[in-house]
């Protein structure tokens, strides 16, 4: 896989502590890296994010250079009129030459987040070198919104297309069901009518139709819920566990997982006709992941030499392509709408992290470099962001970083539950998680006001 040419200027260090006060998130050790508690250097170029808790409130940005030059403030954006920024230092300079530390202190006089705050830090010596980026959001940026305050385990699948409706399944009854639940009025349908334990596998393309299976002795089986006329058609049955990944665009095929004989297989299944055919032969261990945009391709992963590598491959079988080289895992996860970029995760420098890539493998872009454990679970085009999970004092949080790894936020951190993030809505403006407080809750994320 070649690198991505696109570099990043290391012209100046920022290390950046926050101490809290009068109603900021705190955090461990009070101090905020982009989300996770841990002080850090972050390398220009970058966005340094956080979020305020309420108004009225006041913070200290401690700034330390690495070199003996002047580091100045370029700009503050800001169209709030209740955000306002106060030196401590010296009017027009944040830290003098020869100085290590310099401060910085912002107030918030009933600023509300109807904009996001902006503050460019550049070294006085060298104004055209890259900048570090402070970004402030306003406690109203960013809206939690909870679902179905059950004593149940609700576990969200995924938004319809129009993010009208969320696919759940809960062991409310006593084991898992397939059921959906409206965004607005909240009304609950179960969609299964067999007595099993049920997994659902998400949405058409179009949200004409539902995906999900079960297993009945040795049998797996397949079915598709019609929201139209409000049906379950059950489209397979067969020995092993089939898994349902995908549909096509046009709701003929059915993308397959099959574990059997200790292997995994891809398949696809002609609904109308009643077919089920192997992508490969029964002999390598691959899992698929999503069709292409436009269904003429398959990505997938295959197990080789111990590790998993990425791969694509027509729907005819032919024309295979491996696109990672990684020594480590490289498993792709999701892609974007456009057919332009892949996200998949990678242990290949010793430690888990979010990467993209596209079609080709032509490219690679590392997302995170947090020293935790990080998952991508989508990617979103429009914004061009990547949602990922990441270990936070041992538990999973909601995390969203841009392309390059730039604007890492946290949604969810600190906090003392697992909060397990699923996928955006179609249009990227919501973010469905659950939360385990400390049965699974369903939680999402309203980013509406951010997402202009």
């Amino acid at each position: 896989m070649k690198t991505n040419s696109k570099s990043t200027t290391s012209g100046f260090f920022f290390f950046i502590l926050i101490l809290f006060s009068l109603g900021l998130n705190s955090c461990k050790n009070n101090s905020l890296d982009p989300g996770d508690g841990r002080e850090g250097v972050i390398v220009s170029p970058t966005f340094f994010s956080f979020r305020a808790a309420k108004s009225n409130a006041s913070a200290i940005i401690k700034v330390s250079s690495y070199e003996s030059t002047s580091v100045i403030i370029t700009d503050v954006i800001s169209s709030d009129p209740g955000f306002s920024l106060s030196m401590i230092t010296t009017p027009d300079t944040l830290i003098p030459n020869g100085a290590r530390i310099g401060e910085l202190k912002l107030d918030y006089d009933a600023f509300n987040g109807s904009d996001t705050v902006k503050i460019v830090l550049k070294y006085a010596n060298n104004p055209t070198a890259d900048s570090s980026v402070i970004r402030i959001l306003g406690p109203s940026k960013i809206i939690h919104r909870i679902f179905l305050e059950t004593k149940s385990n609700d576990i969200p699948v995924a938004f319809s297309p129009d993010a009208s409706e969320i696919l759940f399944v809960s062991d409310s009854l006593g084991s898992n069901q397939v059921f959906t639940v409206n965004r607005f009025s909240k009304q609950v349908k179960q969609l299964n009518t067999e007595v099993a334990e049920f997994s659902a596998a998400g949405y058409s393309p179009n949200g004409d139709y539902i995906m999900y299976s079960s297993k009945k002795d040795t049998a797996s089986l397949v079915y598709l819920y019609s929201r139209i006329t409000e049906t379950e058609q059950l489209v397979l049955s067969g020995r092993g566990e089939f898994e349902p990944i995908s549909m096509s665009s046009d709701n003929r095929f059915l993308l397959l997982n099959r574990f059997i004989g200790f292997l995994h297989h891809i398949y696809l299944l002609d609904i109308p006709n009643e077919r089920l055919i192997p992508i490969m032969a029964e002999d390598t261990d691959d899992q698929a992941v999503l069709f292409e945009p436009g269904d003429q391709r398959i990505l997938f992963h295959r197990l080789e030499k111990g590790a998993r590598q990425m791969y694509n491959i027509r729907v005819d079988g032919s024309d295979l392509r491996k696109i990672s080289d990684g020594e480590g895992d490289d498993v792709p996860v999701a892609a974007t709408s456009d057919r332009e970029y892949i996200t998949f995760y990678s242990d290949r420098l010793g430690r888990r992290e979010v990467y993209i890539t596209d079609w080709e493998g032509s490219v690679l872009q590392k997302v995170t470099d947090n020293l935790r454990l990080d998952n991508p679970v989508d990617i979103q085009a429009e914004y061009q962001k990547v949602l990922y999970r990441s270990i936070v004092n041992g538990n999973p949080q909601v995390y969203e970083s841009s392309y390059n790894g730039e604007a890492d936020l946290s949604y969810t951190a600190p906090s003392q539950y697992a909060n397990e993030p699923v996928k955006y809505s179609k249009d990227g403006k919501l973010i469905l998680y659950y939360s385990k407080r400390p049965n699974a809750q369903i939680f999402y994320v309203d980013l509406l006001s951010m997402r202009r």
